[in-house]
């Protein structure tokens, strides 16, 4: 999210390894847009039917397709109306660099307006044996204000997937620019060269993340993270993943919580603390002094 923007903004992020076979990377892509869904549409669009394969009048459904082919970049856009999904899902099996469903609600005046709701899948030429889902939404009004349901919704979103696929890191946010976290943002990392080190480290932190088995034991364990007062919820997922969560709401998740999750996770941390940017304040993060 831009800084302008990021009030009322939030995102969601599963790092995978790129399936090998394109079936796979089809699965995947589908049953991240299919949770994300279940869990936010209804927040967030009201009662609708559906809305990953039927049109609606509120809403406007587009489907994006980015693929690079001998150095060539070509991007596709199709109206999501159910007579377009079979195309959509059969470019999955080719594992593009990007594929994207946009939902966004249609004003009273037939114009685009808010919520919206990007769903996407990327992968990268730089690290292509990698690849980043994600989903954001961007409101009319703050996403963490009191009684906000949207951090909740990502949160489960999250532990769901999770759950039932190998996720490498994962997180909610409200200061992230996704594919990448804030702190990679503010300390100038490219996520091509931090994602690879994910056996043994993390691209940032957050108020709630997933990690993996290999980060947790080089973090210290799971007594260490579970003693370290910085959590509210570490709870192990199938395949030794944790969910982590710092406090009971993102709202809650200022000051001396960030400070505590950043204690607890710095052995995984890239190596520095960026230098404090009152442009880029809305960022939870702990700077240099």
């Amino acid at each position: 999210m831009k800084e302008n923007d990021m009030d009322a903004g939030l995102a969601v992020l599963a790092d995978h390894r790129t399936p090998a076979e394109g079936a796979e990377f089809r699965e995947l892509v589908s049953d991240w847009m299919e949770t994300v869904l279940a869990h936010t549409a209804g927040d967030l669009f009201g009662p609708t039917v559906d809305p990953i394969r039927r049109a609606s009048a509120d809403l406007c459904s587009t489907l994006r397709i980015v693929s690079l082919r001998r150095g060539r970049r070509t991007v596709k856009e199709y109206d999501g109306v159910p007579e377009h999904y079979p195309t959509f899902w059969q470019a999955g099996l080719e594992r593009p660099e990007e594929m994207s469903l946009v939902l966004t609600a249609k004003q009273a005046d037939g114009s685009m307006g808010f919520p919206r709701l990007v769903t996407a899948a990327h992968r990268f030429a730089d690290a292509p044996e990698w690849m980043t889902l994600t989903a954001e939404a961007q409101l009319a009004k703050s996403a963490v204000a009191d009684g906000a349901r949207l951090p909740e919704d990502f949160a489960a979103a999250l532990r769901r997937h999770a759950e039932r696929h190998p996720v490498q890191f994962g997180f909610v946010a409200d200061d992230a620019e996704p594919p990448a976290s804030a702190l990679e943002r503010s300390l100038g990392l490219f996520e091509e060269d931090t994602r690879p080190r994910s056996d043994h480290s993390i691209r940032g932190y957050s108020w709630v993340m997933v990690i993996n088995p290999r980060v947790l034991e080089a973090a210290g364990g799971l007594s260490h993270l579970t003693g370290s007062g910085a959590f509210t919820a570490v709870e192990t997922l199938s395949e030794g993943r944790v969910f982590l969560r710092a406090t009971a709401t993102l709202q809650e998740y200022t000051g001396a919580a960030v400070e505590r999750v950043h204690t607890a996770l710095e052995p995984v941390l890239p190596w520095g603390r960026p230098k404090f940017d009152p442009n880029l304040a809305y960022r939870r993060l702990i700077y240099s002094t």
